[in-house]
C-alpha cells in the first residue's frame, strides 16, 4: 500500500511535478502501515473544499503543520498592477482607429 508524498524545497514551497509515493517500512500492532517520510517530503495532501476540489493556491507552501498560500499580498498586488498595464482589445482597436484618423487628417493637410 503506497502513500503519496509531495516534495517541498527548504522553505516549504511545493516543487510541482516532483511528487511521488513511498512503500511502508513496516506495520504496527493494528496491522496498519508505518511510513518513513524523508526530509523534503510531506504526506499531507493539499487541502480541498467540501466538494473535494483542491483549494486554489498560487504558490503552495508547507509550514510544517499546514498548507498555506506562499505568495505574498505585495506579489499579488504587483501582478495586478502589471496586468492592468496591458491594453485591452478594445483599447488597441480605439488606438488603431485614432491613428487612421490622424493619418487621413495629415494626408489632407488639416494637421
Amino acid at each position: 500500500m503506497r502513500k503519496k508524498v509531495l516534495k517541498v524545497d527548504e522553505n516549504g514551497y511545493l516543487l510541482f511535478g516532483e511528487d511521488g509515493s513511498i512503500e511502508p517500512v513496516g506495520f504496527n500492532e493494528e496491522d496498519k502501515p508505518i511510513y518513513e517520510i524523508l526530509d523534503g517530503y510531506v504526506d499531507t495532501p493539499l487541502p480541498t473544499d467540501e466538494k473535494g476540489w483542491q483549494l486554489p493556491f498560487y504558490l503552495p507552501r508547507w509550514t510544517g503543520e499546514e498548507w498555506v498560500e506562499g505568495k505574498s499580498q505585495s506579489e499579488f498586488d504587483e501582478e495586478a498592477f502589471l496586468d492592468a498595464l496591458i491594453p485591452s482589445a478594445e483599447d488597441i482597436a480605439n488606438a488603431e482607429f485614432e491613428i487612421k484618423i490622424l493619418n487621413i487628417l495629415m494626408e489632407v493637410e488639416l494637421i
